[in-house]
């Protein structure tokens, strides 16, 4: 084998250890499901978050359609003295979801004490920018109205 298979070799297997060793990182992270659903005027947002207090969540809105939902999911054995855990799939510690947005929402003051915290599912609403929307509702009314028009067929003096 020449120098060059070899090395080649080497960092192919370089890469398939660093590929695997991102998989099992990536198990070990807490990362909540989200769930995005587009209404005519806002944007809900669904994240699971069992287990995670309220007091821990912070909710941050950049640019206007970036939601960074952050937190703290503790673990329930802490408080056991001289507990040893046989099995565990939980993740816990801290967590950041990144949720971006399809169109640009409202301006407004976030309160996170104000936000929806339900049997360990989070609820969040946004409401859509209304220059959009009075730009989807112009869309709307153009689409119908070309569709109630007649196709125009042009003579030959007019393709000149």
């Amino acid at each position: 084998m020449s120098e060059t298979e070899f090395t080649t070799v080497r960092n192919k297997n370089n890469y398939k250890k660093m590929e695997n060793d991102l998989q099992n990182l990536q198990r070990k992270i807490y990362s909540p499901k989200v769930d995005l659903i587009s209404l005519d005027n806002y944007f809900k947002v669904r994240i699971e978050l069992p287990g995670v207090e309220k007091s821990t969540i912070k909710i941050q809105i950049k640019e206007q359609q970036i939601i960074l939902i952050s937190g703290i999911r503790n673990s329930e054995f802490n408080d056991l003295e001289n507990s040893k855990v046989i099995y565990s799939e939980t993740r816990y510690g801290n967590f950041i979801r990144r949720v971006k947005l399809p169109e640009v929402i409202k301006p407004f003051y976030f309160n996170a004490n104000d936000c929806n915290l339900k049997n360990g599912v989070l609820y969040l609403q946004f409401e859509k920018q209304a220059e959009k929307q009075a730009e989807k509702q112009f869309e709307k009314q153009a689409e119908k109205q070309a569709e109630k028009q007649p196709e125009k067929k042009l003579n030959w003096a007019d393709e000149i």
